[in-house]
């Protein structure tokens, strides 16, 4: 019965870990480069004056989006719904996977969430049919999955936000997003959110479980073989320490460059990074209520606790190894000791 009980456990844990693999994937594309945030519309002549600077540059940099309330029809139906109004690359202002169709592109074309398609048709394949957005009628070209009812629709207007494409690789998005908007004379953002830093931390949390699992495994091994054999005990430890330092440059290069110091002996690094980073993720929390920040804030939160599950698991797991592996060895020394005592006599 123990046996089955810790295999039901493995199960588990195993399935959690699966859980926790596929909502980061699903975290990450909810995540762009960075946001630039405004409280006050951008008007759309500063908008265009803009996009024409960055195509005078050498490419457009920014997608400008902006999010409202409108009534939506079909044929039969009717409902609420939010209008995602952008002007770029339609992946940039509502990361979504489509399950229909395409993108939309150009006027006249929309996507809609599986949300939207259900409560307007009561289908979720709806592409090639037309939709009525306050008052303007829009063939629908793709469906992407989504609990909230969303629209989303190319066109031109005054924006609440704007996505940059890229980030240079080791800039600090946060910094890096207001120094653009300010080339491009554009106001100072209200707020800034780096995707890539909550992209990254998604990445990271489901291999903290198999992180663990990965230590207590090599330490459990290594406790064994110091106590059977000394000497390949010195030799195996070496042999890690070893691989260690030659992983080490492969696993710095895997950290975002603003996680590594410029000096390593520079400690106050470490404190201001933490400032900074618990400041933006403050701002992160604080975000004006966007569909797309509410759904990127779900699944971030449906990482953590996976990954916290996958951990508790696995400390328990490993927890009754331990404790079934210190009785046997117990029970080994106890009848050791009595053999040892029959010898004697």
């Amino acid at each position: 019965m123990k046996r089955i009980w810790f295999l039901l456990k493995c199960v588990l844990l195993a399935l959690a870990v699966f859980a926790v693999f596929r909502a980061s994937e699903q975290a990450r594309l909810r995540y762009t480069a960075v946001s630039l945030r405004y409280n006050q519309p951008l008007p759309a002549a500063l908008a265009a004056a803009a996009k024409q600077q960055m195509e005078k540059a050498g490419g457009v940099n920014l997608t400008f989006w902006a999010e409202q309330t409108v009534p939506a029809s079909s044929m039969t139906r009717s409902a609420e719904a939010k209008q995602i109004l952008f002007d770029g690359e339609a992946m940039l202002a509502c990361p979504a996977q489509y399950i229909y169709g395409k993108v939309p592109v150009r006027a006249g074309e929309c996507a809609v969430s599986s949300a939207a398609a259900e409560a307007l048709w009561g289908a979720q394949n709806v592409v090639g049919l037309e939709v009525t957005i306050s008052e303007k009628t829009c063939t629908v070209v793709g469906v992407f999955t989504g609990s909230h009812r969303i629209l989303l629709t190319p066109g031109t207007g005054d924006w609440t936000a704007a996505e940059l494409h890229s980030v240079p690789a080791g800039a600090d998005g946060w910094k890096y997003g207001r120094d653009y908007a300010m080339q491009l004379g554009l106001p100072q953002p209200d707020q800034v959110l780096w995707g890539s830093g909550f992209a990254w931390l998604a990445s990271v949390l489901p291999w903290l479980p198999l992180l663990f699992c990965g230590f207590y495994a090599i330490a459990f091994f290594l406790h064994g073989l110091r106590k059977q054999f000394p000497t390949a005990f010195s030799l195996t430890l070496t042999g890690l320490a070893f691989i260690l330092v030659l992983l080490l440059p492969r696993l710095l290069s895997g950290l975002p460059a603003w996680l590594i110091p410029t000096k390593w002996s520079d400690f106050s690094f470490w404190s201001n990074l933490s400032i900074s980073f618990s400041s933006r993720f403050r701002d992160y929390l604080s975000l004006s209520p966007k569909t797309i920040d509410v759904v990127g804030k779900t699944k971030i939160i449906y990482t953590m606790l996976h990954a916290i599950v996958s951990l508790v698991l696995s400390m328990i797991l490993f927890t009754q190894v331990k404790q079934r592996n210190d009785s046997k060895s117990f029970h080994y020394a106890k009848k050791k000791a009595a053999h040892n005592t029959g010898v004697r006599k």
